[in-house]
């Protein structure tokens, strides 16, 4: 039987439509957003105080603007340019449809598995940063659970300005200042005026490293920014817990680009790390 011409059409409109509607949006939809009552892993809940409340409702009553999309999250700026909302994906921590309709077979299971050890992973690494490296990241509040005293709904607007309303205590979100990116002043300033950020950022490192907390994949053009003249490590999804952490072999990276770059920084920032190494091993 031949399948009507109209029919051939229609689903290339569909098929071309959708294709275009992912790309402008820059595949953000709100099915897509990582709801808490979906988490298989359960984080400490944390009381807020009727201040501590009223300050983050008081942030999030604001409207949001699409700004990009991450490896894990939608990032979101506010209205008035100091804060970004990260609203989790959510095919990036739960299996797909099928796996969660035939859990029974080998190959989904192991998907389910796999997507399960992901949420927790990515769970600890969001919560250490909350705890442990909270102004070093930049970060004014973690909401993972349902249970939470928080009240309202998030006004967002997608990439192509379409509004949209979510309730603020059913989801998964990350709350930061916000940072300009440091790789452009990388190029706008004079050596001279960067060393004290390259200082701050050596001392940054050896902070996490006395914690026993790791991040290797520290990209000076992607995820180093600056607050208030200050370094922020504002990428909080790769963090570990490790016996030993060497800055200096976590700054591998950066030394990297500021040799290219830059690289009487990448020369000064390496001698600080080392001196420090230094002190510690006498």
């Amino acid at each position: 039987m031949l399948i009507p011409v109209q029919c051939i059409v229609i689903t290339l409109l569909w098929i071309g439509t959708k294709h275009f509607c992912e790309k402008k949006t820059c595949g953000f939809r709100t099915s897509n957003v990582f709801l808490c009552h979906q988490a298989t892993t359960h984080p400490p809940h944390e009381e807020l105080s009727e201040e501590r409340k009223q300050e983050i409702e008081e942030i999030l009553s604001q409207e949001f603007f699409f700004l990009q999309k991450g490896h894990q999250c939608y990032a979101f700026l506010s209205k008035d340019k100091r804060y970004v909302l990260k609203l989790l994906q959510a095919d990036k921590i739960t299996p797909p449809f099928l796996a969660r309709i035939f859990p029974q077979l080998e190959k989904n299971r192991l998907q389910i598995q796999k997507r399960k050890e992901r949420q927790e992973r990515d769970f600890a690494s969001y919560q250490m940063a909350y705890h442990e490296l909270r102004e070093e990241s930049g970060l004014v509040y973690l909401h993972l659970t349902p249970e939470s005293s928080l009240q309202g709904s998030l006004t967002l607007y997608d990439a192509i300005r379409v509004r949209h309303r979510l309730p603020i205590h059913s989801l998964c979100f990350i709350l930061q200042h916000k940072a300009d990116l440091f790789y452009p002043l990388l190029q706008e300033r004079p050596l001279e005026e960067l060393k004290p950020f390259f200082t701050a950022f050596s001392k940054l490192l050896q902070k996490r490293a006395k914690k026993g907390i790791s991040d290797f994949d520290i990209s000076v053009k992607d995820n180093v920014g600056v607050l208030q003249e200050k370094p922020i490590l504002f990428d909080i999804g790769t963090l570990t817990r490790k016996e030993e952490v060497i800055p200096l072999e976590e700054a591998k990276l950066i030394l990297q680009t500021l040799q290219t770059e830059a690289p009487e920084l990448a020369l000064f920032l390496q001698e600080l790390l080392e001196s420090k190494s230094r002190k510690e091993s006498d």
